[in-house]
């Protein structure tokens, strides 16, 4: 019986629902579409620069799988603490390096959806440098924890810091959603954090 080739990429429900709700806002002319679309432009840049540090490496990839929080690469050797730490690092990294090349250009030549790009990839790139289990952040910290001792304090220690850094981004959704009254994305995001750290299973 001949095996079936696992597809390269996945895209999960989520994934897939954020993709149809954009298609309708470029076919309905949202007016904010330009901001949509430098965030997915930051986001496709910054999955690229994990792609590209794993390449560097040498770390064969075996897939990736798309989700409303990000992607997950799955290699298909095993990796030391120094080698997923520098996969991490690499998506945070690219994201910064692309706002301090474009911000001089900005500087010259303007442009609102530069503009966006540029404010979107360091928001993406702080975001995910957050200690946060889900985050390339939170990976990095339980990778350098780990190097250094074999006990679970590195899983604990990301675990704590998960639930506290989004229970303080989840109370800042609040009181701005309060005082401002449009920051309904950054409370359903937190949400959607809170619920993966709960229900997302053990690393």
């Amino acid at each position: 019986m001949r095996e079936t080739k696992k597809a390269w990429l996945t895209f999960s429900f989520g994934a897939v629902l954020m993709a149809v709700c954009y298609a309708f806002a470029v076919v309905l002319g949202y007016e904010d579409i330009g901001e949509l679309t430098a965030m997915l432009a930051a986001a496709a840049l910054h999955e690229l620069g994990h792609l590209l540090v794993a390449r560097l490496l040498s770390l064969p990839v075996g897939g990736m799988r798309l989700d409303i929080l990000g992607a997950r690469i799955s290699a298909t050797r095993s990796m030391s603490y120094s080698e997923e730490w520098l996969l991490a690092a690499g998506g945070p990294f690219f994201n910064l390096l692309s706002a301090a090349v474009l911000i001089p250009i900005y500087g010259r030549v303007g442009g609102e959806w530069l503009y966006l790009f540029i404010f979107s990839s360091l928001g993406l790139a702080m975001l995910n440098l957050l200690p946060v289990d889900t985050f390339d952040g939170g990976r990095m910290l339980y990778c350098l924890l780990a190097s250094f001792t074999e006990s679970d304090l590195p899983r604990l220690a990301v675990r704590v810091l998960s639930f506290v850094f989004v229970l303080l981004m989840w109370l800042l959704s609040v009181y701005l959603l309060l005082r401002v009254g449009n920051t309904l994305t950054l409370f359903v995001f937190s949400a959607c954090l809170f619920s993966k750290l709960v229900y997302g299973g053990e690393r």
